[in-house]
């Protein structure tokens, strides 16, 4: 599967928000749409793993906004994101 890129936002009442986007959109111009601060940023790989069990993995990092990835703890916020659930999935 194609990766995607991501961006983690602070949200309403604290609750950070994760936004997906394609790979040809830049970080930055994402981010612009939003008021809320950036707290990370990267590419996320979304697919099966041979266990049949959803993989999410974030990574990387942004050089338009000069942020990073925190790997699960994104990883694990794009699945209840998706899926509004993280029990079954597998984020290596």
């Amino acid at each position: 599967m194609r990766d995607n890129k991501y961006i983690v936002l602070d949200g309403v009442n604290g609750v950070e928000v994760a936004i997906l986007f394609p790979e040809i959109m830049d970080h930055s111009n994402v981010a612009n749409a939003f008021a809320n601060r950036v707290v990370s940023a990267g590419k996320v790989s979304i697919g099966v793993n041979r266990h049949h069990q959803i993989s999410i993995v974030c990574y990387g990092r942004s050089t338009t906004l000069n942020k990073g990835s925190r790997g699960r703890e994104d990883s694990e916020l794009v699945a209840k994101t998706i899926l509004n659930d993280s029990d079954d999935v597998s984020f290596s």
